[in-house]
């Protein structure tokens, strides 16, 4: 083996690799688990069909609650929207990593899924508490602000956890959930940047072609005089972008699979120093 060649398997693939990779084991898992998809797919889609109407029903009562108790109910209506989608997404993400780390056919709710799940509304709720001071102070407005200042730390969190995903999906063996989350945040450090591109890419691929077919068709509609129309090709547009959002978790457990099967294979990443690392998936069902 060359001196080039060992310098290259002691770093993660690059962006365009993960994000190549991420695509492949989307569209096998597609392939072999379409019941998953579809069943995930429609349950997305009564969520936010649900979401719509549960937000032009509140619509009613916010201007006699004023902005703060208005924006704290939003926030309240939107925290359960997330719950319920995560208990939707989160067979699909398991069912991915597996697929990707064990060559498995998975799908149902098993103890790990209910793992998992915990983590992700864990993950989802701390960032929702952290940014719900800012849109509490300033009603309606600071939704937008809350965006601007946490979206970026919502970023790095969520990259840096990365790992920690495929390692609740295949029963990898930790001490308690201090270490799971160390293991994740130390294995993934000075590698941020190829982690969010691969995952921003991956996803960019999927969702900016649609997003811009559902616009120039919305366009053309509102263009052409029909203005009714358009406003409900929006709702029509809303539901269906739920709808495909399991693909989208796809591509991301998938990123995050076959970064994590690097971790395994190397041990730890070369910046991470001499510390913990993940550890390797059991055969636990």
């Amino acid at each position: 083996m060359t001196e080039t060649q060992t310098a290259a398997q002691e770093v993660p693939p690059k962006a365009d690799v993960l994000i190549t990779l991420a695509w492949r084991s989307m569209i096998e898992a597609v392939r072999k688990m379409p019941g998953l998809f579809v069943v995930a797919g429609v349950w997305m889609a009564l969520i936010a069909i649900g979401d719509l109407i549960g937000g032009h029903m509140l619509a009613h009562f916010l201007p006699a609650l004023g902005n703060r108790m208005g924006a704290m109910l939003v926030m309240m209506w939107g925290l359960l929207s997330v719950v319920l989608e995560a208990l939707v997404l989160a067979p699909v993400a398991v069912a991915v990593h597996r697929l990707v780390l064990l060559k498995e056919i998975s799908g149902g709710w098993r103890t790990r899924v209910w793992r998992f799940f915990g983590w992700s509304l864990v993950i989802t709720m701390l960032t929702a508490i952290i940014a719900s001071p800012i849109v509490l102070s300033d009603g309606y407005r600071g939704e937008w602000l809350a965006w601007i200042v946490f979206g970026p730390a919502a970023a790095v969190v969520t990259v840096r956890l990365l790992l920690l995903f495929p390692a609740v999906a295949v029963d990898a063996s930790s001490d308690n959930w201090q270490d799971r989350l160390h293991s994740s945040w130390h294995q993934t450090r000075g590698h941020f940047w190829r982690l969010a591109l691969a995952v921003a890419g991956a996803v960019a691929l999927f969702v900016v072609p649609i997003m811009l077919l559902l616009g120039a068709a919305t366009f053309a509609t509102a263009f052409a005089g029909s203005i009714e129309f358009a406003g409900s090709f929006l709702v029509i547009e809303q539901v269906f972008l739920a709808a495909i959002r399991p693909i989208t978790i796809a591509l991301i457990a998938a990123v995050a699979s076959w970064v994590y099967l690097w971790v395994l294979e190397h041990r730890e990443f070369p910046a991470a120093g001499a510390q913990p690392v993940v550890s390797k998936p059991t055969s636990v069902p």
